[in-house]
């Protein structure tokens, strides 16, 4: 009985251990894309947490997906309220604000470019292809 309870209590430890350390590697700012990760958030404007943003980004990301041509050509970048906005279609992406730069080491600028081409490579391999219409 007792080696029964050593091997339970063992296997209770490791798993918990197993869990704190996959925690421990998880990035609330992680906006993933079929698996890929275009984009991390390291910091977030106007009172949301790090992953409230990076949630608002993800459920904009599947609009797009779900509504707009996401190839690469339309997805770009535009100037709103003096901050670089990336677009696919209509859809509102993410803006790449002064802080998250500066979180990113480097100018919203360059972090739009990079995150730019990213979401090129991201969104239309991810997009859905449909079913031939059959009978």
């Amino acid at each position: 009985m007792k080696k029964y309870l050593l091997g339970a209590l063992a296997l209770v430890l490791i798993s918990t251990f197993a869990l704190v350390a996959i925690a421990q590697e998880w990035d609330p700012g992680e906006v993933s894309v079929s698996n890929y990760i275009p984009l991390r958030i390291r910091t977030s404007p106007q009172g949301m947490t790090i992953l409230e943003r990076a949630v608002l980004i993800q459920q904009r990301i599947v609009e797009a997906l779900s509504y707009e041509d996401v190839e690469p050509a339309n997805i770009y970048t535009v100037v709103r309220n003096q901050q670089i906005v990336i677009m696919a279609g209509n859809t509102m992406l993410v803006t790449v604000d002064q802080d998250t730069a500066a979180a990113n080491g480097t100018t919203p600028e360059i972090l739009a470019q990079i995150w730019l081409a990213n979401l090129r490579t991201a969104l239309p391999a991810a997009k859905p292809v449909p079913l031939p219409f059959a009978f």
